[in-house]
């Protein structure tokens, strides 16, 4: 019999006036944003349509985001209606699908620009020269052809073609026979080899006579020194800041206290005082002499 509730169905009449129903409707999330409930309806119905957060009567226009979809509109039960734009089929074999259109075009496609046949190409390539767009949809170019290299260890550079001959140090090009810094503290006077070897004179160093010497960083030659606490230290250097008596790294790898010089200030004024952390007394006030 039938059941005044949307919702129930299969019902039979047990007497009495009471109908038991053995099946309820499972209801499904219905495809928009604002579904109604209405009478005769187990579950809530769309009126209207939901596209991109925006809301549209039935009936009513609405946009695509698909280009192949023309003259939508909002039609029954919240789905969106189109018509649909039907493409020729295409003269070329690899045809290419440009965004915000909906029939492929015949050309190429590089780096997300179209290029029509016969366009003039970019190429990344610099062995590549006077590039377009051919017909099957690809990049043709003319292949440059480089020269036997005259040098054993040729150079490629970035955005040249063919290699050249000379040096490289820390990613700049030096021609043979051209100045170049040296890459060793103990050369002076450096140039590009023809060989690709940086060629250099080379700095003579005079013997040094101490009991402790070394080469400082960044220099070729040694110095006599001291060594402090496992630390190599050059003559005239404070080994230790001691305050008031600096310790000092003298010749023969002595390390001696240099008590600091303070000047004469009693004949700028009276009663000069030494602040705290510092060794030499200040003229702080007057009176002035």
């Amino acid at each position: 019999m039938p059941s005044s509730d949307p919702c129930a169905y299969n019902c039979i009449c047990k007497g009495f006036d009471r109908i038991e129903c053995s099946n309820i409707m499972a209801c499904s999330f219905p495809p928009c944003g604002n579904p109604i409930a209405m009478e005769g309806h187990c579950c809530p119905v769309c009126v209207g349509c939901e596209h991109n957060g925006v809301y549209y009567n039935t009936g009513d226009q609405m946009p695509s985001d698909n280009p192949c979809e023309t003259n939508c509109y909002c039609g029954l039960h919240g789905l969106r209606a189109c018509a649909t734009m039907d493409c020729p089929p295409s003269p070329c074999e690899n045809p290419v699908y440009v965004v915000g259109e909906c029939c492929p075009r015949c050309g190429c496609q590089q780096n997300g620009q179209f290029y029509s046949i016969g366009d003039p190409m970019p190429s990344d390539n610099p062995c590549e020269t006077n590039c377009y767009c051919a017909e099957d949809g690809l990049r043709a170019c003319a292949t440059m052809d480089c020269p036997p290299s005259p040098c054993e260890n040729p150079i490629y550079l970035v955005g040249e073609c063919c290699p050249r001959c000379g040096c490289q140090q820390n990613g700049q090009f030096y021609s043979i026979g051209e100045a170049m810094p040296s890459d060793t503290p103990c050369g002076f006077d450096c140039t590009c080899g023809e060989n690709g070897q940086i060629q250099c004179t080379m700095v003579t160093c005079a013997p040094v006579y101490c009991e402790i010497s070394f080469v400082p960083m960044g220099r070729c030659c040694p110095v006599c020194g001291c060594i402090y606490r496992g630390r190599l230290f050059e003559i005239g250097d404070i080994v230790r800041n001691v305050r008031c008596k600096p310790l000092v790294c003298q010749s023969n790898g002595i390390i001696k206290a240099e008590p600091v010089e303070c000047p004469n200030l009693r004949l700028e004024c009276i009663n000069p005082v030494i602040p705290i952390g510092k060794c030499c007394p200040e003229c702080i006030n007057g009176p002035w002499i």
